[in-house]
C-alpha cells in the first residue's frame, strides 16, 4: 500500500482515504508499523472513533508526528 499525503504546516501530514482503507493499515503504510501508531492516528481524529472499520473513500484522515519510544536499557537485577 502506498499513500500519497499532503504534509502540513504543523509537522503532521494529511491522507484521504481510498474505498477500503483502514487504519491500521494507514499506520503501518506511513509509520512502518501499527503498534502504537493506530493509537495516535485515534487521537488525532477522535471522529473515526464513530466510523466503520473499513473506512469510506473520501476520509480526511490526520497522520500525527510520531517518535517511536525508545527501548529501555539492560535492567540488572543485581549487583
Amino acid at each position: 500500500m502506498t499513500l500519497t499525503v499532503t504534509e502540513l504546516p504543523n509537522g503532521t501530514a494529511e491522507y484521504v482515504t481510498a474505498d477500503g482503507d483502514m487504519i491500521d493499515q494507514i499506520a503501518f503504510a506511513y509509520y512502518g508499523t501499527h503498534l502504537g501508531t493506530a493509537e495516535a492516528i485515534y487521537l488525532a481524529n477522535q471522529n473515526l472513533s464513530l466510523a466503520p472499520i473499513v473506512l469510506p473513500a473520501g476520509t480526511r484522515v490526520i497522520l500525527p508526528r510520531y517518535e517511536r519510544p525508545t527501548p529501555p536499557g539492560q535492567v540488572q537485577l543485581w549487583d
